[in-house]
């Protein structure tokens, strides 16, 4: 039961969070665990005993708190509830005045420097990566540049790592849309594997690579000298006896220098790579504890899901959904509480979700709604004209009157003085043709006076723009036609097609199970309005991806694309499911729930199964969905397999040859009919 009106339920938040932190410790123990090889190499002890057993401990902590301490922060201020569904310049320019950008370049640029002293430290002393060559008692100290050059090559790694780290958007969390195949916690053997480790090494050692071939050119092409001159202040300032004319002398055994950086570059990259990935697969865990939903240690635990269900951050909202979903599929005793608690406050806990779970769904209409009204000419409104005084009539003037004839004049001016300037260019009179365009015309060729035409100077624009456009250089630039439906139907900037799905598998579950949980009988009310929702939802995603234009940047769309649309298709597949589960539970209802005949044939018609009258009760109303269910990604390959089929074929089948029949011979003249021939002619008569 609900508690009493004057007791508020404990936030959501309040609940998610310790279970957030648990992932969270649960991914830096594997980070760390990750960074004792490394600390294994950089150790230069020379005992193999306190190399590999109680140093390495220290240096383990030391290279974590360099290389992966900060990418956990940079990860929880950047965590995003969905993928995005903004092109690379759209993201920069609506983050540029948030502090996510910058935090991620000042870590990444910090770890990298500190990685590259940490190295320098534990390297021995042969490999000559120090900054200075101390002189004997009778000769200077030398600037060594092969220590600034390998100190310059880890910056541009730095760059290399943040560019992909934008370019592939590892800062969001891919929260898997069809939760109800979602297993348990995941375990560290499920998130280190061989095949993990080798990706990952791949990546590292590629960038590495990388990274040396361009911070290689930029050295010794751009900023050799001043790198010099900037490290040779700094010791000279810190008292360091250096000749007055120094110059960079070379880098000795450069390709020596090289091999060090990749290797120390691909444990760097090894370690920043583990740890976003180790990040990702913990922080998008089922909201959980100990095999039970999260609100269930609440003295109120539906209230508490009702308020995360209201949540305006989407990292907490998107976890309430799931809950949701699990709850309304896995939990039976927890949903029966669901149809029982009538006395809440404001409105019972089955009315409260209701109305959420279908806000989600109707926002996906509205927002197609207002694409299609944004696409519409608008037309402007007539100003009612001021009606003229007659001349008897005797009016003061005031004060807006006065405003409004200095309006007048001050347009009427404009106007002509707009007029007047028009007059001058096309020949100093008004109508007079332009000498100077005459001349033109006159002097140039009919071939260059076809070019300087302004609909040919527009094509030529046009056409330029397009070639642009196609290059691999306008990728940041185009906004796709899966990246401009996923934002009208999901939602922008963040996708909520996670949230949807779930919002969509949560309600239709909690319809099913109605039929022998809901005692007070709530839910037969909504059941029309939640079936005529689905139904109208699929017929407009469904049209709106028949219709909809690409945008003008997506010059290399083509009509396949509009099957392609991955998080739409397996928002449609939950949408059909869900019309699915009530068609199949509640259709020897429909008359009692005053929903038509000729509704419940379209609906299976837009379904597009024949059989889905016929195996209504091949399962039974309170079997769960989950255990004969099809999964979503399974129903949206399924519905991609149907449409690569020749669709002429599939709509007009190929008629059967007709049987060929020999006539019946004529009866000769003065010859009866027989009975048979009779009965053949008239079919009445063979009745």
């Amino acid at each position: 039961m609900a508690p009493p009106p004057g007791v508020k339920p404990r936030p959501y938040r309040n609940f998610l969070l310790p279970a957030l932190h648990r992932q969270y410790v649960h991914a830096a123990l594997l980070s760390l665990a990750a960074c004792y090889p490394p600390a294994v190499v950089l150790n230069n002890a020379e005992s193999m005993f306190w190399r590999i057993v109680p140093s390495a401990i220290l240096w383990t902590f030391i290279v974590f708190i360099v290389a992966n301490m900060g990418l956990f922060l940079v990860r929880l201020e950047a965590m995003q509830s969905g993928p995005t569904t903004l092109s690379l310049l759209q993201r920069i320019r609506s983050s540029i005045f948030t502090r996510v950008p910058y935090l991620t370049f000042g870590w990444y640029l910090f770890s990298a420097v500190a990685f590259a002293e940490l190295y320098v430290l534990s390297a021995p002393t042969e490999s000559k990566l120090y900054f200075v060559y101390e002189g004997r008692h009778n000769e200077r100290d030398q600037l060594n540049e092969g220590g600034i050059f390998f100190r310059s090559l880890f910056p541009i790694l730095a760059f290399v790592q943040i560019a992909m780290h934008l370019w592939y958007k590892q800062s969001q969390l891919d929260l898997p849309l069809d939760k109800l195949d979602v297993t348990g916690p995941k375990t560290a053997s499920q998130i280190v594997n061989i095949n993990t480790v080798l990706s990952i090494g791949l990546e590292s050692l590629t960038k590495s690579a990388m990274a040396a071939g361009i911070g290689m050119f930029s050295y010794f092409a751009f900023t050799r000298q001043s790198l010099f001159e900037f490290w040779l202040n700094i010791f000279r300032f810190q008292g360091w006896n250096f000749s007055r004319n120094v110059y960079p002398r070379g880098v000795d055994h450069i390709h020596v220098v090289l091999i060090r950086f990749i290797f120390a570059g691909f444990m760097l990259t090894f370690l920043w790579a583990f740890t976003n990935r180790a990040f990702s697969a913990y922080m998008v865990e089922q909201p959980l504890k100990k095999g039970q939903p999260l609100t269930n240690d609440s003295k109120d635990p539906n209230g508490s899901l009702i308020q995360g269900l209201t949540e305006r951050r989407g990292r907490f909202r998107s976890r309430a959904f799931w809950e949701l979903s699990l709850i309304s599929n896995q939990f039976e005793a927890r949903r029966k509480t669901i149809f029982t608690e009538l006395d809440r406050t404001g409105k019972s806990s089955w009315s409260q979700i209701y109305t959420i779970c279908t806000a989600e769904i109707k926002d996906i209409n509205a927002r197609i709604g207002a694409y299609n009204a944004s696409l519409q000419p608008s037309t402007p409104e007539k100003l009612p004209e001021k009606e003229r005084l007659p001349a008897y009539v005797k009016k003061t003037a005031t004060k807006d009157d006065e405003l409004y004839s200095k309006a007048i004049m001050r347009k009427s001016l404009s106007e002509s003085a707009g007029e007047k300037l028009g007059n001058i260019v096309k020949g100093n009179s008004p109508g007079a043709a332009n000498p100077a365009l005459q001349y033109a015309d006159y002097m140039l060729p009919d071939k260059a006076r076809a070019e300087l035409n302004p609909e040919a100077l527009r094509e030529r624009a046009s056409g330029w723009v397009a070639w642009l456009l196609r290059t691999r250089y306008a990728a940041p630039f185009v906004q796709t036609f899966v990246m401009k439906t996923t934002a009208i139907i999901c939602g922008s900037p963040e996708s909520n097609a996670s949230i949807i799905i779930d919002a969509i598998q949560a309600i239709t579950a909690l319809a099913q199970h109605s039929i022998s949980e809901d005692s007070p009988g709530q839910v037969q009310k909504d059941l029309p309005a939640l079936a005529r929702l689905l139904a109208e939802t699929i017929t407009n995603i469904q049209t709106f991806l028949r219709t909809a234009s690409p945008h003008w940047t997506d010059v290399n769309f083509y009509e396949a694309q509009r099957q392609q649309v991955t998080e739409v298709e397996t928002v449609v597949a939950a949408l059909r499911e869900g019309l699915e589960t009530i068609i199949r539970s509640f259709g020897e209802y429909f008359g009692t729930l005053g929903i038509k005949p000729n509704e419940r044939r379209d609906w299976t018609r837009l379904l597009g199964d024949s059989e889905l009258l016929e195996t209504a009760r091949s399962r039974g109303p309170s079997q769960p969905i989950a255990a004969t269910r099809t999964p979503l990604k399974e129903r949206v390959r399924n519905a991609y397999r149907s449409r690569s089929r020749s669709p002429a074929r599939a709509r007009h089948p190929r008629k059967p040859p007709m049987e060929q029949v020999e006539p019946a011979p004529a009866p000769r003249r003065g010859q009866a009919p027989t009975v048979e021939s009779e009965l053949e002619e008239d079919p009445f008569l063979a009745a």
